[in-house]
């Protein structure tokens, strides 16, 4: 059974205001930022019947645009009530605003803006990249935390198969830097600040466990119907030519960002 998996990029937040103020910490949405969420709920692009979970990166403008976005599917009685935070959807950089709260206090900020959220997969020191850790904004480090993002969607969608729901749905809140790793598209990754995607963008994906290798590997394989909304080209799999143009993709939104003044990704965590 197919596991889908919605995934949005946060809707316009305080640190995408020009001039961008990298100093903020853990920014909240703008009234435009809010606006936007209702847009792309009121578009019908997402089917708020049809989701069971909600994901979100423990970032507070994540937050914020799962709670606007997703409102409609956490109380339509068959999905988890609560967003799932999970620290390893978090922004790539180590920016003040891409650096999140500590968990107490991002749950006091939830809960004084009533967004039920489910924090139990958010560790202390989340929200600390030094190098050398799980969070470190180097290549290898956000390759494997996109993998274990990808594999965390899986473990919810099998959940939902186990409890008897056929072809579940998944809405995910995240970045636009670490969609990109997520997705593993890379496609025009340096059209805005960091990103290919817009605020509040949604773009729809089939989660794919394949069996290669020892443990296999979990992908997400854009629909069609997302693909038809954005006027690209239409790909049902992912053959290693793709793989390989994508790699070419990824060096050429590397040199956009740092362009766009955005520090360089290193290639490992280690150190030098």
């Amino acid at each position: 059974m197919p596991i889908t998996v919605h995934c949005v990029r946060h809707a316009e937040g305080e640190h995408n205001l020009e001039p961008q103020d990298f100093t903020l910490l853990d920014p909240k949405l703008t009234p435009t930022g809010q606006a936007q969420c209702l847009a792309l709920l009121n578009s019908g692009q997402i089917d708020q019947t049809r989701i069971c979970v909600v994901a979100a990166s423990p970032m507070f403008r994540t937050l914020e645009t799962a709670h606007l976005v997703f409102g409609p599917a956490l109380g339509n009685g068959h999905c988890n009530s609560q967003i799932q935070a999970l620290a390893d959807a978090q922004e790539v950089c180590d920016y003040p605003f891409n650096t999140g709260s500590d968990p107490l206090v991002l749950q006091a900020r939830v809960s004084a803006a009533n967004i039920p959220v489910d924090l139990s997969r958010v560790p202390e020191g989340w929200n600390t990249k030094p190098r050398g850790s799980r969070y470190f904004p180097a290549r290898d480090t956000l390759e494997t935390r996109a993998r274990a993002c990808r594999e965390q969607l899986l473990e919810l969608g099998r959940q939902l198969e186990k409890a008897g729901v056929v072809d579940p749905e998944i809405g995910l809140v995240a970045h636009g830097g670490i969609l990109h790793f997520v997705t593993g598209d890379w496609e025009a990754a340096g059209t805005y600040s960091g990103t290919g995607w817009r605020n509040a963008e949604a773009r729809s994906y089939t989660l794919i466990h394949t069996v290669e290798g020892a443990s296999g590997e979990v992908k997400l394989v854009e629909t069609v119907g997302s693909q038809e909304r954005r006027g690209k080209r239409l790909n049902t799999e992912v053959t290693p030519e793709q793989e390989q143009g994508q790699e070419q993709l990824f060096e050429l939104a590397m040199e956009a960002w740092e362009n766009q003044g955005l520090h360089p990704l290193p290639l490992t965590s280690s150190a030098e």
